[in-house]
């Protein structure tokens, strides 16, 4: 008797650890995460130049940050076969300006770094699949997104020709989204390589209004710029 309740015991305790974890795998089913690394390579959408000052204003006409990394991470949810949403976070570092005023100030170098951290949410859609003569099956998608960016840059500094003068640091908030596409392709089961590109708009950046140092001008200023990246990316997607 004492032996047969033992079995009983032992069969309702694997049952419920059983049932526990088919429940667990049912419940993270379709859920995948990713990390990201990249090369960012930033295009102005407007020239850089100043606002709020009284007199001749100063620009850096078809300028751009230059290229910095950019990585992230995501999570997200398989909603169909050939359709998944995320929600993706993307840090780039490295961002500068670094050049010459042409009009006002001629001559006078500027300098200042940038960092961007944006939030996303993104869609992205497979196309179809390719795998006969293929290694490994490969899939063409498109995604987009849209989501918000956080903006920073350093005090911005102006020296040489024109009048020298120190801007202090800012960060700029605001709406962002991006476009792209690209190809996954499975190394290993549930494990995918995606490789892509993407079309991003970040933003403004612009520096603060207060002067740090060495300067008569006879009002506040700041330096603006909005920012759009083409972005190469390879992602890692492990799907549970």
């Amino acid at each position: 008797m004492y032996i047969q309740r033992a079995l009983f015991a032992a069969a309702v305790i694997f049952s419920v650890f059983t049932t526990s974890a088919q429940a667990e795998d049912h419940f993270l089913d379709g859920v995948f995460v990713r990390g990201l690394v990249g090369a960012s390579f930033s295009n102005s959408a407007s020239d850089f130049a100043t606002n709020s000052f009284t007199g001749a204003a100063a620009s850096i006409q078809g300028f751009d940050f230059g290229t910095a990394p950019v990585v992230g991470f995501g999570l997200g949810y398989e909603i169909r076969r050939n359709f998944r949403v995320s929600f993706d976070y993307s840090v780039r570092t490295g961002f500068e300006t670094d050049t010459i005023e042409t009009l006002a100030l001629p001559g006078s170098t500027v300098d200042a770094d940038h960092r961007t951290d944006t939030f996303m949410l993104n869609g992205a859609v497979d196309l179809f699949t390719l795998q006969h003569t293929l290694p490994v099956p490969v899939t063409p998608f498109l995604t987009a997104g849209i989501g918000w960016t956080r903006n920073q840059t350093t005090d911005y500094v102006s020296v040489g020709a024109g009048i020298p003068f120190r801007l202090e640091d800012n960060t700029e908030t605001g709406f962002a989204w991006q476009i792209g596409g690209g190809f996954g392709l499975v190394i290993a089961e549930d494990l995918d390589l995606d490789i892509g590109y993407r079309f991003v708009d970040l933003g403004t950046f612009e520096s603060g209004r207060t002067f740090l140092s060495g300067t008569t001008l006879p009002a506040p200023r700041s330096n603006v710029a909005e920012i759009t990246t083409h972005e190469l990316t390879l992602a890692l997607r492990y799907t549970f």
